[in-house]
């Protein structure tokens, strides 16, 4: 069958279990924040790759404002995904074109200073000095519209904490976030309904 390339989902193919062969220097599983970043710069070096994943391919105006809603169809294990040690954490993964990222808040922050130098020192990364990280923070910040919200979009409850912490003389700002498109309809976790956050399958990919 023929091929176009872009963003496709099961629903685009015959019925009948129709063979699709498809021949790339690379194939990455996942599309999600790793994934996507990997593939995109495969690409960039002149490579043909393909991505394979999962769950499917999700428009905005697709997403509904319901948790069950999300958990079945958004979340890896259906939001039962949990790590395992001394204790019980669970750990959301998404499930879907865009991996976690649409599921996520967006929140978004660089690896500080003080982890780089422990990651060179203890771990042997020493590729991982200031400038380079940096010089790829920037490029990420760019691809995904990182960007501090107004005041008026953020939620109540952050707005509650904000004046509380102004009160007792604490310090804080808003958080950096890749939506830069938010209204702050407050639906982060079950897919941005408006497309004003910035998933990597509409970044990235």
């Amino acid at each position: 069958m023929s091929f176009r390339a872009g963003r496709h989902g099961f629903e685009e193919y015959p019925a009948g279990g129709t063979l699709l062969e498809l021949s790339a220097d690379v194939c990455v599983i996942g599309s999600g924040a790793g994934g996507a970043s990997v593939a995109c710069a495969l690409a960039e070096a002149g490579m043909s790759v393909v991505v394979v994943e999962e769950g499917r391919n999700w428009k905005p105006q697709q997403f509904q404002p319901s948790a069950s809603w999300a958990f079945k169809q958004l979340y890896a294990g259906r939001g039962t995904r949990a790590t395992r040690g001394n204790c019980v954490i669970p750990l959301a993964g998404g499930r879907g074109v865009g991996g976690s990222t649409l599921i996520n808040s967006a929140i978004c922050f660089r690896t500080p200073a003080p982890v780089l130098a422990e990651w060179r020192e203890r771990h042997g990364c020493e590729h991982f000095d200031d400038t380079w990280m940096n010089a790829c923070f920037d490029r990420i910040w760019q691809a995904i519209g990182v960007t501090v919200q107004a005041p008026e979009v953020q939620g109540d409850n952050n707005r509650v904490f904000k004046r509380g912490a102004d009160a007792l003389g604490m310090p804080g700002q808003w958080l950096a976030r890749s939506a830069p498109g938010c209204t702050g309809c407050g639906t982060c976790n079950q897919g941005c309904p408006t497309g004003g956050k910035l998933t990597v399958d509409r970044s990235f990919l």
